[in-house]
């Protein structure tokens, strides 16, 4: 995730539109009969859906079945931007007609789906993530998810595996596109149909240089926003321009399109989360699924018999509803259990309930609605009250700050740490820094390694794990004067070669500069500790001692594989209190002896967050005594938890400085 990327989006070509020519529009099945419907096409839907699915159910082989999502563009420029640049040179375009068929088509199936999900919410959903649900909610309905999505989480941050919406990103960026597409078309119409070609082509070339510019600049925005994704749509509508009879020898129409379908597929297989996404990497899959359109056009080719098989088309026919269903139902499973990851079981159970949903969607609201003997009033006014009512429940749930009644008093208490970060205490955050550029330059020097005479004085180094531990000792030692030297992600290592560059420089800043001229004293080195970082950690300690620091090596902290605010509040509404206890890494104890070690033989003083928490038995402090959670995500320590861990904290052995 996605993808999501979120992962994948519902576009209007995930059901059945209109093919190429004269602008019919299909209907499902009822209309397979038509002289212009191309089952290949389908077919082809369920090329792009299935990986879709198959990649948020967790399955590792196909670690790049997001581009599923590309698919979808391609296949929604082909078949409803092609047929309305042909409506617009035959003067027998209607806009409101457009728009009209764009709501009928999108808005009925969408509005069920999301009523679906927010009564699960209802039942599974803390307050905080049922407001960020709202929320979701409301840009889902608007047309609006990817700009959503796009300031608050990107497609493969752990974060948005919580989030049921997460894939309508791509309905925001396909109903954006066609909002302006036609408009597009008409302003420059005067130009001739080749010169709006030109002109279409040449924004798609813009667009694309911008993806490719954009996915190392600004990966999140150019993954989500149109304006780096518009050129796939294109991709599409070009294609659909092509003239018939350019490919009459089955000879070459057959090695086109085995050609394409392997670099639709190979992708899927090679592409993982961390390839720069779109850019480059998706002119693939997009052009393969071009040349796939094309070819089905000229004359067909045996892959696309292939894609014309019934069981294909009967996934692509319902790909649309799959595509909304999957995503909550995975979302709503793992968070209802909870589980980090489906099982083997779960995965079958939940691509069973997508597969039925999508059905059940499919069979009772895409194809009646579709029947041209239902009043197009009737809809419009169904589907505009959907389009009212579902914003209206976001906004109420936003208002009543996620409905926290739903909980009993100790387990809405608990959620509630969920939003710790915005409320939790923050001295000296000037010295606590983040990974913005220029970050280092403005850290004052002065101010935040300042030795105060008379009292015990010692530098804190480290992550924000780090600058956790700094409000407990604070708190515990009033007397105490923490130098602090942290910043989020950022290890006190020895390495110049780091995730961020200002990471990179605020090491070279006192490895490099300070420590060496201000030698002595005491330090405190802590992070969020992995097995890869104890040959390193032995190393700075070996630099410190060298250089006349006494040196305290804070160990590693509890980790849980869930948010630890969320599993204790779950554990008092089930009224299961092992629950925190089997999400729990089962490796922190050996990983709390492995730097225990380390400070042994290299001459540091240990000082054990997971000790302190846990004292080595098999149950660990989970909520403080005043009824705080003692950590609010997975790994980070509330202000009641960093109290715990810092009474253990050898403080006593520091001197009083003169």
């Amino acid at each position: 995730m996605n993808s999501t990327v979120d992962h994948p989006p519902v576009l209007s070509g995930l059901g059945p539109g209109p093919t190429p020519g004269p602008g019919h529009e299909l209907h499902g099945v009822d209309q397979r009969a038509s002289r212009t419907y191309r089952a290949d096409i389908d077919g082809l839907r369920a090329l792009a859906v299935l990986p879709i699915v198959i990649f948020h159910l967790g399955v590792k082989k196909l670690s790049g079945g997001f581009i599923g999502v590309d698919i979808f563009f391609v296949i929604s420029g082909y078949l409803i931007g092609g047929p309305l640049l042909n409506q617009v040179f035959e003067r027998r375009y209607s806009l409101a007609d457009f728009y009209a068929r764009r709501f009928r088509r999108i808005v009925p199936a969408l509005a069920v789906t999301l009523a679906a999900t927010t009564l699960a919410m209802w039942f599974v959903g803390l307050p905080v993530p049922m407001v960020d649900y709202a929320r979701s909610l409301i840009a889902a309905m608007l047309s609006v998810s990817n700009i959503f999505f796009w300031n608050s989480a990107g497609y493969f941050d752990p974060a948005a595996d919580s989030k049921p919406l997460l894939h309508t990103w791509s309905l925001g960026v396909e109903e954006q596109f066609y909002l302006l597409f036609p408009l597009i078309v008409l302003a420059t119409r005067r130009a001739g149909r080749r010169g709006v070609i030109t002109i279409l082509a040449v924004i798609a070339a813009v667009s694309f240089a911008a993806s490719c510019w954009g996915v190392k600049a600004e990966p999140t925005a150019t993954f989500y926003l149109l304006h780096t994704r518009i050129w796939e749509l294109l991709i599409g509508v070009l294609a659909s321009q092509i003239p018939a009879g350019l490919l009459k020898a089955r000879g070459v129409r057959e090695a086109l399109a085995f050609a394409a379908l392997a670099v639709v597929v190979g992708p899927m297989f090679l592409y993982t989360a961390s390839t720069p996404f779109p850019g480059l990497a998706a002119a693939a899959p997009c052009l393969g699924t071009a040349v796939l359109l094309v070819v089905g056009a000229q004359g067909g080719s045996l892959v696309g018999r292939g894609f014309a098989l019934s069981p294909t088309v009967f996934i692509g026919l319902i790909s649309y509803s799959l595509y909304l269903w999957h995503w909550p139902v995975i979302v709503l499973l793992r968070e209802g259990l909870p589980v980090v990851n489906l099982d083997a079981k779960l995965k079958l159970l939940a691509l069973g309930l997508s597969l039925g949903l999508a059905w059940l969607s499919w069979r009772f609201v895409e194809r009646p609605l579709r029947d041209p003997t239902i009043s197009r009033t009737a809809i419009f006014g169904g589907t505009l009250a959907a389009a009212v009512a579902i914003p209206a429940a976001g906004l109420a749930i936003i208002s009543l700050q996620g409905l926290p009644g739903r909980l009993s008093p100790d387990a809405a208490r608990l959620a509630y740490f969920m939003q710790y970060r915005k409320f939790a205490p923050h001295p000296n955050t000037a010295c606590s820094l983040q990974p913005n550029a220029g970050a280092v330059a403005g850290y004052d020097v002065q101010s935040c390694l300042r030795v105060k005479p008379g009292v015990r004085n010692v530098l804190l180094m480290g992550d924000s794990h780090a600058g956790n531990l700094r409000s407990g000792l604070a708190g515990a030692y009033p007397d105490l004067n923490i130098r602090v030297a942290t910043m989020s992600g950022c290890k006190p290592l020895l390495v110049r070669r780091a995730k961020f560059a200002e990471c990179a420089r605020l090491r070279e800043l006192m490895y490099g500069d300070y420590l060496p001229r201000h030698p002595g004293g005491w330090v405190i080195l802590s992070a969020r500790w992995a097995a890869a970082d104890l040959n390193e950690a032995a190393r700075a300690v070996d630099w410190l001692k060298a250089h006349g620091f006494n040196v305290i090596l804070s160990g590693p902290v509890v980790t849980y594989r869930l948010p630890l605010s969320q599993l204790t509040a779950l554990s008092a509404q089930r009224h299961d209190p092992k629950l925190p206890d089997r999400f729990r890494d089962p490796g922190a104890a050996k990983l709390d002896a492995a730097f225990a070690e380390v400070a042994r033989r290299h001459g540091a003083i240990y000082m054990s967050p997971y000790r302190a928490l846990c004292g080595g038995g098999p149950a660990c402090w989970t909520v403080a005594n005043n009824g705080a959670p003692v950590q609010w995500d997975e790994s980070h320590l509330t202000y009641e938890g960093s109290l715990l861990v810092a009474a253990n904290a050898p403080v006593n052995l520091i001197p009083v400085a003169r």
